[in-house]
């Protein structure tokens, strides 16, 4: 179980580097997009935008993991559970 959680952390890594470089992107388009879902109104753009806040919680906690400069057992946990979420959301939203 060890070995694995290693080589998920080695793929996570370059993809949290990634993310980093390209993260203040996403964080503006999902501003950007809350603001229409607040003129908008309605039940789908309630699902939108909890859709849009699980997203937004996602990538702070790859951003937090990232500056920490480790990932831990317990953030991988909240990571996947976090992304679990936000396919969720984003299912609720598209149904």
């Amino acid at each position: 179980m060890t070995e694995a959680r290693t080589q998920i952390y080695s793929i996570i890594s370059p993809l949290a580097d990634q993310a980093e470089a390209g993260y203040t992107d996403p964080e503006q388009k999902i501003e950007a997009a809350k603001t229409l879902s607040a003129q908008e109104g309605g039940h789908q753009m309630d699902l939108y935008k909890r859709f849009l806040d699980d997203a937004n919680e996602f990538l702070g906690l790859l951003r937090k993991d990232k500056h920490e400069g480790k990932y831990t057992e317990k953030g991988f946990e909240a990571l996947s559970s976090q992304y679990n979420c936000t396919i969720s959301s984003y299912n609720y939203f598209a149904d």
